[in-house]
């Protein structure tokens, strides 16, 4: 028996999101939905499970047999290096693959760090110069949605993803200041925006 809910369960505990913060990328009101899925209550349509296989940030393939045995999926090697697939974020928080990987040893990341969870992106103008030059790559760990003062984020608000350094202010608000001065800060709701992970590497 395919046990699809319980891998949509897995995968989502795995990358640190709750069942709203997933409703939510899904554009469904309530939860039982999911949780229904999840505990294989009730059996999801395969255009459903696209929707949910693109939030997750994983394949369909995966998400109905499991992982992908493929050199172009995330995983650790026996050598100890670790393959990250390169993605595009989008507003939704939908991640979207596109076939590249980048690769790094193990010993780089924290002992914490979950391989799963991980995300990597191509760096695609200066406006955080000089921490992240346009083509760097930056490795983000979606299960970082709390605001450490002066630590690098990705943030998502309106039809724009931005990298962001992001400090917290008062009345519920963020500051996210672009390292480069020649562009300008901005002051923004915690409510107006979505924490799509925070910087945990970044390589030329």
């Amino acid at each position: 028996m395919i046990n699809i809910g319980g891998r949509i369960s897995t995968i989502r505990t795995a990358q640190g999101l709750s069942l709203r913060e997933v409703c939510n990328r899904l554009g469904w009101e309530h939860t039982p939905r999911l949780s229904q899925y999840e505990n294989n209550n009730r059996e999801p349509t395969l255009a459903v499970l696209e929707s949910i296989a693109d939030v997750l940030g994983v394949s369909l393939q995966e998400l109905l047999f499991g992982q992908e045995n493929t050199t172009t999926a995330t995983h650790i090697d026996e050598s100890g290096t670790v393959h990250i697939e390169l993605h595009r974020p989008t507003s939704s928080g939908i991640w979207q693959a596109y076939g590249k990987i980048i690769t790094l040893n193990k010993d780089m990341l924290d002992s914490g760090t979950q391989i799963n969870a991980l995300r990597a992106m191509q760096i695609e103008n200066d406006q955080m110069e000089p921490y992240l030059s346009k083509g760097d790559f930056a490795l983000i760990d979606t299960r970082c949605h709390e605001i450490i003062d002066g630590a690098v984020y990705l943030i998502a608000f309106g039809n724009s993803c931005v990298i962001r350094r992001a400090y917290s202010m008062p009345a519920d608000s963020l500051l996210l200041n672009p390292d480069n001065q020649r562009h300008p800060p901005m002051n923004t709701s915690t409510h107006a925006i979505q924490v799509l992970g925070r910087v945990i590497w970044r390589g030329g």
